[in-house]
């Protein structure tokens, strides 16, 4: 059973990574479809223009963005400079508005002695005004802390009191980030 599942995985990544997969879009207005998988938070993206091609590395001086194409649907990832660092990563764009909103999924490994480990998939949040480079984050790498979210939140959104109100009394927490930032867009221009 399990070199059967193997082999099955085997061909399903064959299958996608023998096709050009991901399409570039660099600064200078030129884009080319490449075979890639992109990951979240990484400063740079790997590629091949050929299945057998030598591989190369470019960075986010060169990449506008990167769109992978999936069966039915796509992501769009672009480089952002995460608030207090230098060099942008690349992030999968959610949504898009007059505030943007990103997202970067993770896995967090926890080890509790004696050979035990937990594993859990974290998802974590950037928004950032229309057309801005800096991205600010309100849940800070799965540090759930909800006082830490109602300051930084009610400071970015301080232009709709109505956002402001729903998130000091409560209403909205950090689990409803996405749905924050639909609202803003759609109520308070």
């Amino acid at each position: 059973m399990k070199k059967i599942l193997l082999f099955i995985t085997f061909l399903f990544c064959l299958n996608i990574f023998g096709q050009k997969n991901v399409t570039l879009y660099f600064r200078n207005g030129d884009s080319l479809k490449v075979i890639s998988h992109i990951n979240s938070g990484n400063s740079k993206i790997r590629y091949r223009e050929k299945q057998k091609a030598k591989r190369i590395t470019i960075n986010y001086r060169k990449v506008l963005k990167a769109v992978q194409h999936y069966s039915g649907f796509n992501r769009t990832y672009v480089f952002k400079k995460k608030e207090g660092y230098e060099v942008p990563v690349i992030l999968e764009q959610v949504y898009s508005g007059e505030v943007d909103l990103f997202k970067m999924d993770f896995t967090r490994n926890s080890n509790f002695g004696n050979g035990m480990t937990m594993s859990s998939n974290e998802t974590e949040y950037y928004v950032s005004k229309k057309n801005s480079n800096i991205v600010t984050t309100f849940n800070a790498s799965g540090l759930f802390i909800e006082n830490g979210f109602r300051k930084k939140s009610t400071e970015f959104f301080k232009d709709c009191p109505e956002v402001v109100n729903k998130i000091n009394d409560k209403i909205w927490k950090m689990k409803d980030i996405p749905e924050i930032v639909r609202y803003y867009d759609t109520e308070c221009n």
